[in-house]
């Protein structure tokens, strides 16, 4: 777990175009979020290692899991706008 937060995390800085276009639209500030969102990601990646801030660190990826839910569900709505124009 902390492998794949600690490369999502990173991946928010190398490729933010990925993360950017998900923000939900009604957000202001889209580079800021993803700036946060990664530096989050990378954050608690490191922190899921020590024994003495594991608890904590799983209690914050719940956190950030939820305040991140609206950036899966902008992406599923363009997803079915670009390719079920109908729906």
């Amino acid at each position: 777990m902390t492998f794949a937060y600690l490369l999502e995390g990173i991946n928010h800085f190398w490729h933010p175009q990925l993360y950017l276009k998900i923000v939900p639209h009604f957000l202001p500030a889209h580079k800021a979020i993803n700036m946060a969102a990664g530096a989050a990601e990378i954050l608690l990646g490191v922190l899921l290692l020590p024994k003495s801030t594991r608890s904590a660190a799983a209690w914050g990826v719940v956190l950030l899991l939820v305040l991140i839910f609206p950036a899966n569900v902008q992406m599923a709505v363009d997803y079915t706008k670009e390719n079920h124009p109908q729906a």
